[in-house]
């Protein structure tokens, strides 16, 4: 069923989600007109006749995938909805925008209404999203045999397009071919502070050709021109994703048309009055007229059409399938026992390799480092434009776009992607892990060569304190194993995450190995009583490769009076208090003092108050007292 609207059918549509917008802005008093102004024409355009959605079915796999990269123009995004009639969005809704406990928040959340397809605002982050979303399909598509059949469409902004992420996702996305990516570029040539000439003169369109794009251009309040661009990007053969940069007037239609100042601040009352005026808007406000309500059931009928696209190999995924069974535990525990002793780093490549053995959604890679992570599955191939069946993804040296698309991956609902990098390069990539956490994707990162201990490399790789970082964020887990028996329930309850992300942290060095002759499932809690003395007066609470220190320490010198316990999962330890038997507790970590403790003096710690150093991991273990003979020191003095 083809569907042809006239200019004059489109121009109401969008004048429509033009008002709704406004009104949300007024009633809050506070978001960002200017973007639903300028970009609704080539906006309503592609919802009206090009993608393939069902708002009775939200979570329809074969659906085209929509991602308002540019987050602050969410009222852009949620009129749309509210006019095809999506279950959980109301006019009602509309009149709360921007609210505490609406839905509907200052910029998109995935997690909080259907119709989101990823959770944006900082600028960016959609593209990475939309490049990872375009990538999920064309893998699904290798595992199908059949074309996945869905596109990713992504709004962008000039300050999307500044950001360095949308660079490194764009290089990735033109070297894959993902013909199926779209972004659409509202090329307006103002940002939040003044005309982008002030700071931003580069050629795009070269920009994107050189990244390996094909690139179109048209008039984006020229229906005539905005459907040519579509169509011949729709219509190209060319395995190159695509750019259509849309020429638009922020704040189209207002008295303050083209400037900055109606980028991010309401338009007040008689400025909306005349906007509608100027626009041709005579309907009440919060209407929807009548002929867009015809155009929506028109629309909807022509995506019925669509509704049944499945995939034949029956990849569509529900949480149960993806779940790691219990029962496998015993069997990676004995797999990996035989590299207990090396480094932590190496026996999580053999758990992940052999949980990806017998778990087909597991994908992922790493930012040109998995010589060194070791997180690369054998014989899972290499993705390229030629082998999307493949399962190892070569993200480059791009540590931003990498997690921001893995957020993609993550967000098809398909997959449970990993990356990896050094711990060091946290800051490169911490935007996009925040975001997991924000949007409950369980995106599993590991980090290896954890500490002072990767040694020559120096302090600009060694990342003291980016424990306390990762720690500090909600609604992820932060695992650092020192034994196998650790790595294995890690990268087990990592991966059987649904809502939560996690941080692995792994070292480069080996380490002695620790026995472990319990119920792995007893780990299941985030720590474990390494020692037990018959009469204790101090705990020591350590995690990772301090774990093994304490425990030659305790052992030889004070086996009777002091408890050793390895928290290997602080967020998961919820009964840690309850279980320590003493008063008095020592911290122990090669890392950062918490400020906290060392400020409140709430607990002894023995960790790093400066930057590290260069040399071999045993030459700055005395450099910085993680010795025996020091930590015999310190626990004297905490006695």
């Amino acid at each position: 069923m083809e569907v042809v609207f006239s200019e004059k059918d489109l121009q109401i549509f969008a004048n429509t989600l033009r008002a709704l917008s406004l009104d949300q802005v007024e009633a809050a008093n506070s978001g960002h007109p200017g973007l639903p102004l300028g970009a609704a024409d080539f906006a309503s355009y592609l919802f009206c006749n090009i993608l393939r959605f069902n708002p009775q079915d939200p979570k329809w796999a074969g659906r085209d995938r929509f991602v308002l990269s540019a987050g602050h123009g969410s009222a852009l995004l949620y009129s749309l909805l509210a006019v095809f009639g999506y279950s959980d969005i109301s006019i009602d809704d509309l009149k709360n925008f921007r609210r505490l406990g609406s839905k509907l928040a200052g910029h998109p959340e995935s997690h909080l209404l259907d119709g989101v397809e990823a959770t944006t605002g900082p600028l960016g982050q959609g593209v990475a999203n939309s490049v990872g979303l375009a990538l999920a399909s064309k893998l699904l598509e290798a595992r199908s045999g059949e074309a996945a059949k869905f596109r990713v469409f992504g709004l962008v902004s000039d300050g999307d397009l500044m950001e360095g992420i949308s660079y490194e996702a764009a290089s990735l996305a033109g070297h894959l071919g993902l013909d199926n990516l779209y972004l659409l570029y509202d090329d307006n040539k103002i940002s939040l502070a003044g005309p982008t000439d002030v700071c931003f003169s580069e050629d795009v369109k070269k920009r994107f050709e050189a990244q390996g794009w094909i690139v179109f251009e048209a008039d984006g309040h020229n229906f005539s021109s905005i459907k040519e661009a579509f169509d011949k990007a729709i219509s190209s053969k060319e395995q190159k994703p695509r750019l259509i940069i849309f020429h638009t007037i922020i704040g189209y239609g207002s008295p303050k048309a083209n400037s900055h100042e109606v980028h991010g601040s309401p338009l007040g009352k008689d400025a909306t009055s005349q906007t509608k005026n100027n626009l041709g808007i005579t309907w009440n406000q919060w209407e929807i007229p009548q002929e867009v309500k015809n155009i929506v059931e028109q629309v909807r009928q022509r995506n019925l059409q669509e509704f049944n696209l499945k995939f034949k190999s029956g990849l569509e995924r529900n949480s149960e399938e993806l779940i790691i069974s219990e029962d496998k535990l015993e069997h990676y525990y004995t797999v990996a026992e035989a590299l207990s002793g090396k480094a932590t780093r190496d026996i999580g490549g053999e758990v992940l390799n052999q949980m990806a053995k017998d778990y087909e959604w597991i994908v992922g890679g790493s930012a040109d480092l998995e010589p060194s992570t070791k997180a690369y599955i054998k014989g899972g191939d290499e993705v390229s434009r030629e082998n999307f069946g493949a399962r190892n993804i070569r993200f480059g040296v791009r540590e931003h776009a990498m997690a921001g698309i893995a957020n993609g991956l993550a967000l098809s609902g398909f997959f449970k992607p990993f990356v990896s990098t050094f711990l060091c390069f946290l800051d490169y990539l911490k935007p996009s892990l925040r975001l997991s956490c924000l949007s409950r994707l369980p995106v599993v990162y590991i980090f290896t060569h954890d500490s002072i201990f990767l040694g020559e490399d120096g302090p600009t790789h060694q990342p003291i304190e980016h424990l306390n970082h990762l720690r500090s964020i909600p609604n992820l887990l932060v695992f650092r194993p020192s034994c196998v028996a650790e790595v294995v329930v890690s990268y087990h309850l990592a991966f059987n995450q649904s809502q939560t992300p996690s941080a692995i942290i792994l070292t480069r060095q080996p380490l002695k190995s620790l026995k472990f002759s319990f119920d792995l499932k007893s780990l299941f809690k985030g720590f474990w009583f390494v020692h037990e003395a018959k009469n204790p007066k101090l705990t020591i609470v350590a995690s990772g490769s301090e774990v093994v220190l304490a425990y030659e320490t305790v052992k030889e010198y004070f086996e009777d009076s002091v408890d050793l316990v390895s928290v290997f999962c602080f967020e998961r330890a919820t009964n840690l208090k309850a279980a320590i038997r003493t008063e008095k507790i020592l911290l122990l970590e090669a890392a950062s003092i918490p400020s906290f403790a060392s400020k409140l003096e709430l607990v002894n710690f023995m960790g790093m108050s400066r930057f590290g150093e260069s040399g071999k991991d045993s030459d700055l273990a005395r450099y910085f007292g993680f010795t025996k003979e020091n930590l015999r020191k310190v626990i004297d003095s905490a006695l």
